[in-house]
């Protein structure tokens, strides 16, 4: 009968502690970007410089740049310190990395040492503003409102949603668009102020008219300086791109706006845990239990 009682408490443990793990947890990504391996990029090459995660969140690390690169744990003048490393990664490829303690984590690139970047990694708990651009959240508008297909001459609307997860209002933010042509020439940069209530979603708009068709890149911008106690910097730029047909006819084999282009947003993933299935484990162990103890009975 001993060994049934242990078996039980064993069996309320696991229920316990399986049912209380988070379902979710928040994978951050972090670009090395083209030309890292020029000199004097140094803070600018891994972007953003600095990002936030919460504990048991992940960080991914993509290369973008036609070079080899790291994320190393430790400093240029002082050298790896062993907490991780990506090891090469090569161009296009990506590393991810778990983080399951609290802490400031210092990195460089071994292959380009003055290449640096910070890690912060908290509790999870903000009582700040936390400002994110929404993924997909992209339209173009016409006069009235509504969704339209940009064309030469005509001025479009374009709105992109701002999310505040934090527990206090973001006040007078200042937000900025920048829009460069396939020669990466800039036609467009605009900045304008809103507030970003606690825990809403509020749609950016800028005006914008087009003189010319062809595919532009959107770089929106929440001003990293902002003094609100907002550290999640990953969320502060996002991109996108779309294409400007040439009057009226539109060609459906292109794109109007591209939804793969890349962002810096703070995606959540689902992290493989127990949670649904505590119950059944649950069960299964008192049944095993009554079986067992049944056996015992009757063979006495």
């Amino acid at each position: 009968m001993q060994k049934e009682i242990i078996l039980l408490i064993v069996s309320i443990a696991v229920f316990t502690s399986v049912s209380t793990i988070p379902a979710f947890a928040t994978n951050v990504q972090v670009y090395i970007v083209n030309g890292n391996s020029t000199i004097g990029c140094a803070s600018t090459c891994f972007m953003p410089y600095q990002v936030t995660a919460s504990v048991g969140d992940t960080i991914t690390w993509t290369n973008l740049d036609n070079k080899t690169h790291t994320a190393t744990t430790g400093t240029t003048n002082y050298g790896p310190v062993g907490v991780f490393d990506s090891g090469i990664i090569e161009p296009g490829k990506s590393f991810t990395q778990f983080f399951g303690t609290v802490g400031k984590y210092r990195y460089f690139d071994k292959t380009h040492p003055l290449t640096t970047g910070i890690i912060l990694i908290d509790t999870g708990k903000t009582s700040h503003a936390e400002l994110a651009w929404v993924n997909g959240s992209l339209n173009l508008l016409d006069q009235f409102g509504n969704t339209t297909t940009p064309i030469p001459g005509k001025s479009v609307t374009i709105t992109k949603d701002v999310y505040n997860s934090g527990g206090t209002d973001a006040t007078s933010i200042m937000f900025r668009l920048k829009i460069k042509n396939s020669t990466n020439f800039l036609v467009y940069d605009n900045m304008i102020y809103a507030n970003i209530g606690a825990k809403q979603t509020v749609p950016i708009s800028f005006s914008w008219l087009p003189e010319k068709p062809g595919s532009y890149n959107l770089f929106f911008d929440a001003n990293p300086s902002n003094t609100i106690g907002d550290t999640n910097e990953n969320n502060d730029i996002t991109f996108d791109s779309l294409m400007i047909f040439n009057g009226t006819k539109i060609d459906e084999t292109l794109p109007q706006i591209n939804d793969n282009a890349p962002e810096f947003n703070y995606n959540t993933t689902i992290v493989p845990e127990f949670g649904q299935l505590a119950p059944i484990v649950l069960a299964t162990s008192i049944l095993s239990i009554i079986v067992f103890s049944s056996k015992r009975i009757i063979s006495r």
